[in-house]
C-alpha cells in the first residue's frame, strides 16, 4: 500500500506539472533515458550477483504472506539501498551526459530546448525510482526487520516469564519464603 501511495503522489504531482505548463505527456517519455537506467540498475544486480536477492525482496515488498529468512531480508534491504545510492549517482552521469550530447549538437538551435528537456528527464525518473519505488521498499523491509525484532523480544520476554514460574514453583516445592528468595536474589545481583 505504501509503494501504491507513493506511486499516486509521484503520478499526480507529475500530471499536474506537464498540466499547468501545458506540455504534451509524450515528452516525458524518452526511451533511451528509460533503458540507461534500466542498465544501471540490472547491471548492479548483475555484478552483486543478487538477482534472487531482487526478486525475494520485490516478493517480501508486496506480498504480506511471503516468508523471509532475517538473512536474506537484510541482504535485500542492503540492495535496495545500494540501488538507491547508485541511482542518485546513475541521475547524475546520467543528466551530464545528456547535457553534455545537447552541447554537441548545438548547431540547430530550434531544437535545443526539447534536447535539454529530455537531459533533464533524468533527473525525473531517479526522483521517480528514489521516492515512489525504493523509498517505499526499503521502508516495508526495515518495518518487517523491526516487526521481527519485536517479535524476537516478546518470545525472550514470555521465555523469561516461563522460567520465572518454574524458579517460583520450585521455591515453593522446597519450602522456601518470599524473604529467602529476595535474599538469594540480592545475593545473585551483588555477584553479578
Amino acid at each position: 500500500m505504501r509503494t501504491l501511495g507513493s506511486l499516486i503522489i509521484f503520478v499526480a504531482l507529475t500530471i499536474a506539472l506537464i498540466w499547468s505548463t501545458g506540455m504534451e505527456i509524450g515528452l516525458i517519455i524518452d526511451e533511451s533515458v528509460l533503458l540507461a537506467y534500466v542498465a544501471v540498475l540490472a547491471g548492479i544486480i548483475t555484478a552483486t550477483g543478487s538477482f534472487k536477492t531482487f526478486i525475494s525482496g520485490i516478493n517480501g515488498v508486496v506480498s504480506k504472506k511471503y516468508r523471509m529468512t532475517e538473512e536474506l531480508r537484510d541482504k535485500a534491504l542492503s540492495l535496495f539501498k545500494l540501488l538507491k545510492k547508485s541511482t542518485i549517482h546513475a541521475t547524475v552521469l546520467i543528466t551530464v551526459l545528456g547535457l553534455l550530447a545537447t552541447l554537441y549538437r548545438m548547431e540547430d538551435i530550434s531544437k535545443l530546448g526539447s534536447a535539454v528537456a529530455v537531459a533533464l528527464l533524468s533527473i525525473l525518473y531517479g526522483a521517480f525510482i528514489n521516492l515512489a519505488l525504493l523509498n517505499p521498499a526499503i521502508y516495508i523491509l526495515c518495518q518487517k526487520q523491526e516487526d521481527d525484532a519485536t517479535s524476537r523480544v516478546a518470545k525472550i520476554k514470555n521465555r523469561d516469564k516461563e522460567a520465572v514460574e518454574k524458579l517460583l514453583q520450585l521455591c515453593f516445592e522446597k519450602g522456601l519464603t518470599h524473604d529467602d528468595i529476595m535474599a538469594a536474589e540480592d545475593i545473585t545481583l551483588r555477584k553479578g
